[in-house]
């Protein structure tokens, strides 16, 4: 066994040993045993037959599943969606069709952290979605933002029942759980600069928690952190969104589509973290500020970010800049 394997069975054992661990797990059963939230309501219709569309069989990368997933299955719900051997050269890129009576062309979907594209794919696409879409643009107009998803299928199942517990009543200030793996830096001096401050209660840091455990913390918290991940976007920003969590963050260096606005959708503090604690006292403190920015949250999730809205943004696109009919 490797190094890395004996270190993961240590931790395993240890948290297998911990009653805690074992009451967490409960609950989270308890809790999934609620039932899924009820279907998004209907995304505006294109004029005409929506195009088809062929989605490959096999991944490059197999894991992509969990990075695509969501878009996948809002396309079900708004055409016909066939599966098809399509070749996936790319890292990072999963490459689908999409097809109409006259025509069938090559789309990329760009789900790799860096902002950069992949030229030689973006040469053989119609139209080139990049998750973390850069700021400042790129040259070629046949990219697009291609928006993010959250971090497991579950929040797509239970956002709604989040929603209703945040409505239930909020146990604490400002939260925030983060992993070490990566921007250490950033995310280290944000616990640091929460953790020592007077004016509000911190709760979460570094320690581990499962999934919906965490989402619950953070349904039930004023205000929520977000800091940067491998790329600017990181999943727990849309999982905060689609709860309807008052996020505050240091500005994205990527955009969606369409953009994040501060004050109205998140609330931005400056880069280097100076006025994070100042923010978080404000929007802790004023419950009109913080649920104005909650309600538009939640609403951002729901036009823009929810699998079946997000997979109607990707067909009208194609409609628009290739006249699809």
């Amino acid at each position: 066994m490797s190094f890395t394997g004996r270190v993961l069975s240590r931790r395993a054992l240890t948290y297998a040993s911990d009653p805690a661990v074992w009451h967490a797990v409960a609950a989270e059963w308890v809790w999934r045993l609620g039932g899924p939230c009820a279907q998004v309501r209907d995304v505006p219709l294109l004029d005409g037959v929506p195009p088809g569309v062929y989605w490959p069989t096999e991944y490059e990368w197999p894991p992509a599943a969990r990075f695509v997933g969501p878009l996948h299955a809002g396309l079900t719900t708004l055409t016909e969606v066939e599966p098809r051997t399509i070749s996936q050269p790319y890292q990072g890129i999963v490459l689908f069709e999409i097809c109409s009576p006259t025509k069938t062309l090559s789309i990329a979907l760009d789900y790799h952290d860096l902002p950069a594209v992949n030229a030689e794919c973006l040469e053989q696409v119609a139209l080139y979605f990049k998750m973390q879409h850069r700021r400042s643009g790129y040259d070629d107009p046949k990219i697009l933002p291609g928006g993010y998803i959250g971090s497991r299928e579950s929040l797509y199942r239970y956002y709604c029942r989040l929603r209703a517990l945040r409505q239930c009543g909020l146990k604490s200030d400002v939260y925030g759980r983060f992993g070490m793996r990566f921007s250490a830096e950033i995310r280290r001096r944000a616990i640091d600069i929460l953790q020592h401050q007077t004016q509000f209660k911190f709760t979460g840091g570094t320690s581990l928690a499962l999934y919906m455990q965490s989402l619950r913390e953070a349904a039930q918290s004023r205000v929520c952190i977000d800091m940067p991940g491998n790329g600017s976007f990181c999943h727990r920003l849309v999982d905060y969104l689609a709860i309807g969590c008052c996020v505050v963050a240091p500005r994205h260096s990527s955009i969606m589509y369409p953009e994040l606005r501060d004050r109205e959708h998140i609330v931005y503090c400056r880069d280097d973290l100076a006025d994070l604690a100042e923010l978080c006292a404000y929007y802790v403190e004023n419950d009109e500020a913080r649920e104005t920015v909650s309600a538009n949250a939640a609403r951002f999730f729901d036009e823009s970010l929810h699998p079946k809205q997000l997979a109607g943004y990707y067909l009208r696109m194609f409609h628009e800049r290739l006249g699809a009919h």
